[in-house]
């Protein structure tokens, strides 16, 4: 939202945004040198903090997301209170909220303010997800039991397992969440899809089951290509503390002497990165990732090409490959990417005539990314007309709007 806010003040500096923040009673760790970093350096952006819930959460669902949407459910209250406070000293022009704080859309309502969503994702998700009623009365299986081939509307078929995890299960509480989510997205006066801006430089914080990690050490190892890889431990085998407590750094679970000493082919970093400054390092010349969507957007804005590993959420739906951006790893039955399979594609990328193929792709898709992003095209025509909307009191127009 930090980035959104900066894009938008870019272009329409007089603008003001206020960001409404909600700490969890799981993982509350602090945000508070960062927001004040934010105000500091962008004083149109001010944070405005919401009273702590007084109600108790479930923490022992598997899944994150229905930690979020109870959460922010419960805040409907607060942020309705926050709102008409802003308002008594402010005009507000607009409430823009993620997926998960689809419960306040009824605020917004409530208040005759117009609520956009901004959906960070590729829009081949967004699809996936306002199709969701559809394929829901049409079937009363469970996408992972399915075994089929679902053809939704403006992306390529894809198999019904590679639909977003925490929909995969029709009788878990989460899907319930996501399908009411699919059915509040189209009511409200627009959605935001981020489709060719990085909005925020951050790092890739995929996490790997320690398996996986081994595969992928022995598969870069044997590779014998120098890399720079940042490690995150693998998440608690207990469900239930898997939210409790900020995920711990591990600097290296594979000999690490074969890379730091006898080779020195690779750097293992065990805090994070700005990933936007490493993928624009002209020295860097391949990208293995686990195809999050502002992580393919970032290495297509640079002109890297990629090396497709997509783990969960819509990872799966950003099929860089297909566009010919990246080479794809497969996975052994057993669900792993084998580091023999690791070693192979790093080793195409680099020195074969599939790799250069990608590579050329890759720089063509960059050229493109600019010209979106530059003045009087789709990018910035589309934010113009997204905030003339505001401006003129045509905000109630149902509209996508591609950022």
């Amino acid at each position: 939202m930090v980035g959104l806010g900066k894009f938008i003040l870019t272009h329409y500096p007089s603008f003001s945004i206020k960001i409404l923040i909600t700490h969890p009673p799981y993982n509350a760790g602090s945000t508070g040198p960062y927001m004040n970093s934010v105000s500091a350096t962008t004083s149109s952006i001010t944070f405005h903090q919401l009273p702590q819930i007084s109600s108790p959460l479930d923490i022992s669902s598997p899944h994150h997301e229905t930690l979020a949407f109870e959460l922010l459910r419960l805040n409907n209250p607060n942020v309705l209170h926050a709102i008409e406070s802003i308002s008594n000293t402010c005009m507000v022009h607009a409430l823009i909220m993620d997926l998960f704080c689809c419960p306040d859309l009824s605020v917004a309502m409530d208040l005759n303010i117009s609520a956009y969503f901004f959906f960070p994702s590729g829009a081949a998700c967004l699809a996936s997800i306002l199709y969701m009623p559809f394929l829901h009365r049409n079937t009363n299986k469970s996408f992972k039991d399915l075994k089929t081939i679902l053809d939704i509307p403006g992306m390529p078929p894809i198999p019904s397992t590679d639909m977003p995890k925490p929909t995969l299960e029709r009788n878990e509480e989460v899907y319930e969440d996501f399908l009411n989510a699919s059915i509040q997205l189209p009511k409200s006066a627009g959605i935001i899809v981020n489709t060719f801006e990085s909005l925020e430089p951050r790092a890739n914080k995929a996490i790997l089951e320690v398996e996986q990690l081994k595969e992928i050490a022995v598969g870069l190892e044997r590779s014998g290509q120098r890399f720079l890889w940042v490690v995150r431990s693998p998440p608690s085998k207990d469900q239930t503390k898997q939210f409790l407590a900020p995920q711990s750094l591990i600097c290296m679970i594979y000999s690490p002497k074969v890379f730091w000493t006898e080779r020195k082919t690779g750097l293992v970093v065990k805090s994070w990165v700005l990933q936007v400054a490493v993928l624009n390092h002209g020295l860097v010349a391949g990208f293995v990732t686990h195809c999050g969507w502002n992580s393919a957007l970032e290495a297509v804005c640079a002109g890297v090409p990629m090396v497709a590993l997509p783990l969960y959420v819509e990872q799966r739906f950003n099929r860089v490959e297909e566009m010919n951006l990246a080479l794809p790893m497969k996975e052994s039955e057993d669900g792993f990417v084998r580091a023999k399979e690791v070693e192979k594609r790093v080793c195409e990328l680099m020195n074969s005539e599939e790799g250069n193929l990608v590579r050329m792709q890759a720089l063509k898709m960059k050229a493109a990314a600019e010209a979106a992003m530059s003045d009087g095209w789709s990018s910035r025509v589309a934010l113009s007309k997204l905030v003339e909307s505001w401006t003129r009191g045509r905000d109630k127009l149902h509209e996508t709007v591609k950022l």
